[in-house]
């Protein structure tokens, strides 16, 4: 996760109720976030299209923070990331044709463009934001011929977007199934009977970081906030599956669960008392519109 875009759209048309000093200390945890991820040499990229904000800027009382957003915001880093030449070879990037899904906002020329090139997440700070299609923890793009999804992160879940950070650095020396045995093994998942049709191996890179992330934040939730976070439908909507996925196998008699880790990716297994035992994964929800 060499880079984390920052979401530009969500400073226009800023929520009516937001106070000069709610925007001030917004630009203060952008300052913060940009120097924690810089640790795992990663960066927050920004828009100069911000330049607009330098005179809330000014008014940050940290002289630090006040000089290096006035840097990050003066002079940014070039188009997609701070070198040109890392993408100069596959100039799609700033083709057409995709628009976040449910809009009309092209990505043309933007951060978006940038973050489906590089498969990097987008910081949106949700607190000035009133575009619903940035509210969610993922962004949709709608191309000609086919459609992605971003990670979008919220500057007011800090922790969460470090944790992340640390996951997918950590994850990068083994194989993903591996990660899982060592990383949750004292945890409520248990990967050992993962099937290996459906499990890391049908999944890209995104996927990975989506289900891996959704891993850890199940890891560290105890089964009452689990299920409490699944009423309505909504969170990680653990709920049981009454399809026929699992008929002629040897967990015919089992009673099979799922839990969402994004709108569309599911994760099937079973429980036996606090452990969650993991079998199969799911991307394209065909399975789980069926039970």
């Amino acid at each position: 996760m060499k880079y984390l875009f920052l979401n530009h759209y969500a400073f226009e048309n800023i929520n009516s109720s937001v106070s000069k000093q709610d925007i001030i200390e917004i630009f203060t945890n952008l300052a913060t976030l940009s120097k924690d991820i810089n640790e795992f040499d990663s960066q927050l990229i920004f828009d100069n299209k911000l330049a607009s904000f330098i005179d809330y800027i000014k008014l940050i009382e940290d002289r630090a923070i006040r000089i290096f957003l006035m840097a990050k915001i003066r002079n940014p880093k070039p188009f997609c990331s701070d070198s040109f030449d890392e993408y100069s070879e596959d100039e799609n990037i700033v083709l057409g044709n995709c628009i976040v899904d449910g809009t009309d906002i092209d990505i043309l020329e933007n951060f978006l463009a940038c973050a489906m090139f590089l498969d990097s997440p987008i910081v949106t700070p949700k607190s000035i934001c009133i575009n619903e299609c940035f509210l969610d923890d993922i962004i949709y793009i709608k191309c000609d011929d086919t459609s992605r999804e971003l990670k979008n992160y919220f500057l007011e879940d800090r922790i969460n977007i470090l944790k992340d950070i640390e996951i997918y650095i950590d994850s990068l020396d083994i194989e993903p199934l591996e990660y899982c045995l060592r990383r949750f093994k004292n945890s409520n998942l248990n990967f050992s009977y993962l099937e290996n049709n459906y499990g890391f191996t049908v999944l890209n890179p995104t996927q990975k970081k989506e289900f891996l992330s959704t891993f850890h934040k199940f890891s560290q939730m105890s089964w009452n906030d689990i299920i409490k976070s699944s009423a309505n439908k909504k969170g990680l909507n653990y709920k049981p599956y009454d399809g026929n996925w699992f008929k002629n196998t040897q967990y015919s008699n089992t009673n099979i669960f799922k839990f969402r880790t994004s709108q569309k990716y599911r994760c099937f297994g079973y429980r036996e008392k606090d452990k969650f035992f993991v079998l199969r994964f799911e991307v394209d929800h065909k399975t789980s519109d069926n039970g």
